[in-house]
Formats: C-alpha cells, structure tokens, sequence
C-alpha cells in the first residue's frame, strides 16, 4: 500500500529570514518518518525551530500526533545555519488504515521553557493549530547536507510492551508444503491488541550478514496466528511486534528474526508422531535403565525414525549426545539408557514407498535417571 503523507510543501518564513519546512509519512507498518529542513539566512541571530503532525481519518478526528524538534541553526557567520533532520516513531499500523489527512506545522521555538510544555500539552496544542494556523510557505532553498538524528515517539512516558515470544515454525525449521503455506504462531503479549507480523524471503544458499531479504508478508492481526502463502522454495525468517491500540503500552520491541526453510512439492508430508511415553519430565530410578518409547501410528507411515540423546555437562554448559538413531517399522522401541543423567527422545514418521515426505519430528520428550 502507498504510504500517507502530509506537507508543509515550500519553506515556511518563520520570522525575518527564519525558516522550516516538513513532510511526515507513515507506512502500511505504521512506521513513521518526520524529516524537517530548517535553515537561517541571518548573519549573527539564530533560532530553533519545531515541526508538528496531526494525523486525523475520514470525519477530521485526531487520532495520533507527533513532534519533531526543536532543531537550532546559528546565523550564517557564526556556525551551521542550514540542517536536515529525520525523526523516525513508530505507530499501530491501524493508525496508517485509519488516517485520512496529516496535518503538519511549523514554528519557532524557544528551547529553555517551551519543549518541557510541548510533550505535557501537545493535545492542547494540536487543538490551537488546527483552529489557527494553515501550511502557507515561501522562502528560499538551503543547501545543507541531511543529518540524521533519532528519537522515542510521544508514547514514551507509557511502558513499552515485552516482545513476543515465537513459537511455531521453530528457529531453523525445514518445511513442506503442496500449496506454499506456511502457519506462524506465538505466544500472548498481556497488554497487546493487535501484532504486526513480517515474514521475508530470499535466495537459496548459505545466509549471512550480508543476506538479502525481500518481503514475503507484512499485516496486522488481532490473534497469535497467521497462515499466508510463501513466495516458493527458499529460505525466509519472521518475526512479530506488540502493539496497544488504547495507547497504554508503547510497542514492542519486535522479536528476534526466526529462520525456515520452506520446500513445495506435490508429495504431501505424513503427520508428526505423538508420543505415549514417556511422560514429559519424568523421572526414572530403575536398575537396569530398560526404557520404552511409544507413539501412535501415522497414516500412511511405513516406518519410524527414532532418535534418542543424553546429556553431560561441561564448563560451556549442556551438551546433549546422540545415543540411538534407529529406523524401525513399529510404534514402540526399547532401549537402555546410558547412566543417571538426563535424556531425552524424538519420533520422525517415513514413508518407504515414498508416497509422503517424512513428517516433522515431534517435539523432544524429556526425562531424567537418578540412578
């Protein structure tokens, strides 16, 4: 979708030979960008100088605001008297969906008193501009060279949300599917309304820092899952951003990017087993450590891959070792432990006829032996 803007258009003449202009966009993302040029043609004065944007939808409401400044220039024999600033916020995307007009406006500012005011008032002050002024400009072009600054949004007296915490595909996943969809799932933020959910794609091959990504998905959801075709078999990586449509929550910081590997083929994949036994954490005192592990059949499934680990420490922490990784035809596969120490199992279901692709492999099931 095509981003939103609003203008001052030219220079504004502040005062004298003071002058500033604006433009503020906000994106299908709700990324915000307030880029602000403000420049002095006098000799020995200077000024400071502050932008405003009023984001207002269909029927004139305002529904979100923004400032950016003040920024200050010295007069044109003394210092710098011709500067670029962008100031980046980040709002709900709903608040790009809802918005029909942004109002901008400039002015001159004195910085000892008046920024402190600003923030405690801008509802206040929004209210005044819209009554009163409009967005006339004249003036000349600067010729300074951009800076790029950065700063919070005006939600930042409101704590900001905890980042969501992926869950489903996990970091790293191969995945298959006939018709390219792919589910994302993750936990409940307490607090959020709403998620912005990113999903990017690029070519097959090793990824690294310098990995070019491209979008694959950007959209907003009220629920913690999201099923969307994928661009075709390549690698992608997601993640997920927290957001409070009452504005009592900044947003979250977004989660860490996740990576999968997506494969489209006509053959189906089977199911992922679901295991029996053992239990989830259970723990075992018997001597010989005989200990069974059970699932039940998958359709279609000719045979199972089980896959059975322990663990040690060492000074870098856990190192989980495999133990057994044996294809068998049953749903139940008995084996003796290594010692007192944790372990833990998985099921992957194959087909031999190779009808299917092999399932996902289940979740691993942990347990621990005391003696």
């Amino acid at each position: 979708m095509t981003p939103k803007t609003g203008s001052t258009g030219r220079d504004v003449i502040l005062e004298k030979a003071f002058y500033m202009s604006a433009t503020c966009t906000i994106d299908e993302g709700g990324s915000i960008t307030f880029e602000t040029h403000t420049f002095n043609h006098m000799k020995a004065i200077g000024f400071h100088g502050t932008a405003f944007a009023n984001f207002k939808d269909i029927k004139g409401n305002s529904i979100y605001s923004a400032v950016a400044g003040p920024y200050g220039v010295d007069g044109t024999w003394i210092g710098k008297s011709d500067r670029w600033d962008t100031v980046h916020y980040q709002a709900d995307p709903n608040i790009y969906l809802k918005t029909d007009t942004i109002d901008v406006w400039v002015g001159e500012t004195p910085v000892n008193t008046f920024l402190p005011w600003v923030y405690s008032h801008l509802g206040d002050i929004i209210s005044i501009l819209v009554a009163i002024f409009g967005s006339s400009s004249s003036g000349a072009e600067g010729s300074g060279a951009p800076v790029e600054t950065a700063t919070t949004g005006l939600t930042a007296l409101n704590p900001a949300l905890p980042s969501p915490t992926l869950v489903s595909p996990p970091n790293g996943q191969h995945l298959s599917d006939p018709n390219n969809k792919i589910t994302l799932e993750w936990k409940p933020v307490a607090g959020a309304t709403s998620y912005l959910v990113e999903a990017q794609y690029t070519n097959p091959g090793p990824i690294g820092p310098t990995t070019t990504w491209g979008w694959a998905e950007r959209t907003n959801v009220a629920s913690t899952k999201l099923t969307f075709v994928f661009v075709g078999s390549q690698p992608g990586r997601w993640r997920v951003t927290a957001f409070d449509q009452s504005g009592a929550h900044q947003p979250s910081p977004p989660s860490p990017w996740w990576i999968f590997d997506l494969t489209v083929s006509a053959k189906p994949a089977l199911a992922t087993p679901a295991l029996l036994t053992p239990q989830e954490g259970q723990t075992f005192s018997n001597f010989p450590r005989s200990t069974t592990v059970t699932w039940r059949p998958v359709t279609s499934a000719t045979q199972y891959r089980v896959e059975v680990q322990y663990a040690y420490l060492t000074q870098q922490g856990t190192v989980w070792s495999g133990e057994y990784n044996e294809v068998i035809a049953g749903t139940a596969y008995k084996f003796n432990f290594v010692g007192a120490q944790p372990g833990r199992c998985r099921v992957t279901a194959l087909d031999s006829s190779g009808g299917h692709l092999p399932s996902q492999p289940s979740a691993w099931r942990d347990f621990v032996y005391t003696v």
